[in-house]
């Protein structure tokens, strides 16, 4: 006892290579330096690198293996090599999981509570970018090939436990992404597709669907424009109003335009005095057959306010009619008349004009207007 000196210890046999096998199990050797071992082939895919350091032969393993180095359970890439360090680029060819233990995935991750399953920060300059890339092929590893129309490259897909006792999961809703066209050198076409599952369903459905030209489909598979709805259509800006239009300015912005839409099925040059002179989508109007008057039809379902003048304004009158009801004006026998209808709301909105001219008590050229 006492203390040590240069020459105390115990010698291990130094070895420049490990290219012999040992014998027994824990047999100690000392590698001098750095060693790849070419396993007696050209190639260098299937080389194995040692570094310097204490080697012990492992009968089960059938390899020298480093002492006091951890050893993951990984190769280094490109090798069959145990990976050593942990700055090496590395593989492994099972299932990974993290937070299981039986991975149902190439990488299964399972966590509780509020923790994030995957956190990413990229800090750089503002022209970078991070990316999450889905590379696709048809064909194999060995011989790949080059996708055909409407193959399924890849998304993102929510799933709902739909079984607590046998732990199933099915699809809540999911954006996915496909080839749109066959990919070749010079395209590589392809089109979003958003998707959700319908209640008392266990499958998602098609919604809305991104094109390579950009148009746009809404529960429509194949748009041909840029925005093609298969359904209702729903605008609401503070504008809108009962049996409004929607309009357009010069700079494409649109807006709800409040003037009746007069849907005409017939506009007459009288010939007797019972014709009807309108009978459009919510009035009709007719001479009803005695001189200087005229007949005014509620044929929709809600009030209408009316009001009309002839004879430069000496026979006037107005008020409400509601649904279903008729009433009579005395128009006179000369000159022109008008008659305003207007659907009965708050805002009086949707008049309508109609202006025709008085023959023998019989109004002739009978025309109608939209207006404000």
């Amino acid at each position: 006892m006492g203390a040590n000196t240069a020459t105390d210890g115990v010698l291990v046999p130094r070895v420049t290579t490990l290219s012999t096998d040992g014998v027994e199990n824990g047999q100690l050797i000392f590698l001098d330096s750095d060693w790849t071992d070419d396993l007696g082939t050209t190639s260098t895919s299937d080389d194995i690198d040692y570094t310097a350091g204490f080697y012990f032969w492992s009968t089960a393993t059938g390899l020298w293996t480093p002492i006091n180095t951890n050893i993951e359970p990984w190769n280094e890439a490109n090798t069959t090599n145990p990976a050593t360090q942990n700055n090496q680029n590395i593989y492994t060819m099972g299932q990974v999981g993290i937070g299981t233990t039986n991975p149902l995935g190439a990488l299964h991750i399972t966590t509780e509570n509020s923790r994030d399953v995957l956190f990413l920060r990229f800090i750089d300059s503002p022209d970078d970018d991070l990316d999450i890339d889905l590379l696709r092929s048809r064909g194999t590893l060995a011989s790949p090939a080059i996708l055909t129309d409407d193959t399924r490259i890849g998304g993102l897909r929510g799933q709902s436990l739909t079984n607590p006792t046998s732990y199933t999961f099915r699809p809540a809703a999911e954006v996915y992404f496909k080839s749109d066209g066959a990919s070749s050198t010079s395209s590589s076409a392809g089109k979003i597709v958003l998707a959700t599952t319908p209640t008392g369903s266990l499958s998602t459905v098609d919604r809305v669907i991104i094109r390579e030209d950009g148009d746009v489909g809404i529960n429509q598979p194949n748009p041909d424009a840029k925005l093609d709805v298969n359904g209702t259509v729903k605008i609401t800006d503070g504008t809108q109003g009962p049996e409004s239009v929607l309009t357009g300015d010069n700079q494409g912005n649109a807006s709800w335009d409040r003037r009746a839409i007069t849907k005409h099925t017939h506009t007459y040059m009288p010939g007797t005095t019972t014709d009807k002179l309108v009978d459009i989508e919510w009035i009709e109007i007719e001479n009803n057959g005695t001189n200087g008057e005229l007949t005014i039809r509620n044929t929709s379902t809600f009030t209408l306010r009316y009001a009309w003048h002839s004879n430069f304004m000496s026979n006037t009158g107005s008020g409400n009619l509601s649904a279903g009801s008729t009433t009579t004006i005395a128009i006179g026998t000369s000159n022109d008349v008008e008659i305003r209808a207007t659907r009965y709301s708050s805002n009086e909105e949707n008049s309508l004009i109609f202006q025709g001219t008085i023959i023998s008590g019989n109004v002739k050229g009978f025309a109608t207007f939209d207006q404000y």
